[in-house]
């Protein structure tokens, strides 16, 4: 690390995500679906199938940002099968926006 900044900020924030990689991949489906490329569905889809609930309600969100009838067959196919109230609610919203 270069800077302090880097020292007290951006290392301990690094350390998170190599240990929770669930966080890492939440904020990844943020970006994937503010992205507004269709592409990404595809990714989604797969991330719609990672055992955190916290990953799977964030790429549903992404899907019902990014929208359009692959996106909204996802979930509707994944909202049948999911288990966790929190994805739930978000494939519901995201169903919505779709």
């Amino acid at each position: 690390m270069d800077t302090e900044f880097e020292k007290k900020a951006v290392a301990p924030l690094m350390h998170i995500y190599i240990r929770n990689r669930k966080y890492f991949q939440r904020n990844a489906a943020i970006a994937m679906g503010n992205s507004g490329d269709a592409e990404m569905v595809s990714y989604l889809a797969d991330a719609m199938r990672d055992p955190e609930e916290l990953v799977r309600a964030h790429s549903a969100w992404a899907l019902g940002n990014l929208g359009g009838s692959k996106a909204k067959a996802i979930l509707e196919s994944c909202l049948r099968s999911e288990n966790s109230e929190q994805a739930k609610r978000e494939i519901i919203d995201a169903l919505e926006r779709a």
